[in-house]
């Protein structure tokens, strides 16, 4: 045991020599040293960008909380068939079809689902449709429920949005978006109860007076002065309202507010339009010409705001004579045939 010890030892020792002997030639330089090559900054922010590529995590952009169905919200028509569209927190939507309704009752399909923006549609399986009585002032009464298990897809392209419903048996049902009274000449209401036609007369008074009324004030006002067009100046007629302002050097701003009628949809939501333009107007031919016209639709209630964007650049022209206005509206021909008064 001792004579491996010693063994061991003497390995060691003969080791350690070695490392001495190895470090004095090096120092006397007889082993020839191999230089390491110096490496600039320059040459090695290559490698560095590449790690830093290599290594970085992905960026990931912040999620936008915006329900995407709110491109869609709004009131859609079909007839007598109407349609609302709401936005449930950042993903939902609430479906409200009014599928009839006269003066006794209304039957009603709603559904809860989430918009889809790959293909702009909504899927549902869980329609309710319900029967509800309606007393005579339109306020619900009681309610009978149909069924709860209602399937079908609404898809919006554009302007309206088309509804297939496996247990009504709908197909290809095409809704326009709008204002209940843009679908009023469309067809003839015929359960009117007495106290609605009572109101419509009375309402057909009123506008008769006002317009009458108008009438006067306008020829009092521009009895006697120039009829100068510059500055700011209102045309009316109906439910449109033009305010006009030109300036000095010609520049043209003018706004078309279209106020609704009065209806049960707008007793509950604040339903109104409006077109904003600018252009040229030309004091030889009294007309004014624009190419971007942008024309918006507004819903809101207590708890409810939208507005809706139809579209931009719209074009046309807005001639001025005398206390007269006409509009020749390119894009919708909406205001076609009719002279808006002064006022």
């Amino acid at each position: 045991m001792n004579k491996k010890v010693l063994v061991i030892l003497a390995t060691c020792a003969m080791a350690i020599s070695s490392v001495g002997f190895m470090a004095g030639c090096s120092k006397k330089n007889t082993l020839p040293t191999v230089a390491t090559p110096l490496v600039t900054e320059q040459e090695t922010q290559p490698a560095i960008k590449l790690l830093a590529q290599t290594e970085a995590e992905p960026q990931v952009e912040s999620a936008v909380m915006q329900n995407p169905v709110m491109n869609f919200t709004g009131n859609y028509f079909n007839n007598r068939t109407t349609l609302l569209v709401e936005a449930d927190g950042s993903e939902n939507v609430k479906l409200t079809i009014v599928l009839s309704e006269d003066s006794k009752t209304k039957t009603v399909l709603n559904a809860d689902a989430k918009f889809n923006p790959l293909t702009s549609s909504i899927a549902y399986c869980n329609g309710t449709k319900k029967e509800i009585a309606l007393d005579k002032d339109g306020a619900a009464v009681s309610e009978k429920e149909l069924y709860t298990n209602g399937t079908g897809v609404i898809v919006f392209v554009n302007s309206e949005a088309t509804w297939n419903d496996e247990n009504e048996k709908i197909e290809n049902m095409t809704f326009r978006f709008g204002v209940p009274e843009e679908i009023k000449s469309g067809y003839e209401v015929t359960t009117q109860n007495t106290k609605t036609v009572k109101s419509a007369k009375k309402t057909a008074k009123t506008t008769k007076k006002v317009a009458k009324k108008a009438v006067k004030k306008a020829v009092k006002k521009t009895t006697g002065s120039n009829n100068s067009v510059y500055g700011k100046s209102i045309y009316a007629a109906k439910n449109l309202r033009f305010i006009v302002n030109i300036s000095k050097n010609n520049k043209a701003n003018v706004v078309i507010e279209h106020t609704p009628l009065d209806t049960d949809m707008n007793f509950k939501y604040n339903i109104s339009e409006g077109w904003y333009l600018s252009g040229k107007y030309d004091p030889k031919t009294g007309i004014i010409s624009y190419s971007n016209c942008n024309r918006m639709h507004y819903v809101k209630s207590l708890t409810y705001d939208q507005s809706r964007c139809f579209y931009l650049n719209g074009k046309g022209e807005i001639k001025i004579s005398g206390n007269t206005l006409t509009w020749n509206d390119r894009t919708e021909h909406y205001a076609d045939g009719i002279h808006f008064s002064k006022v």
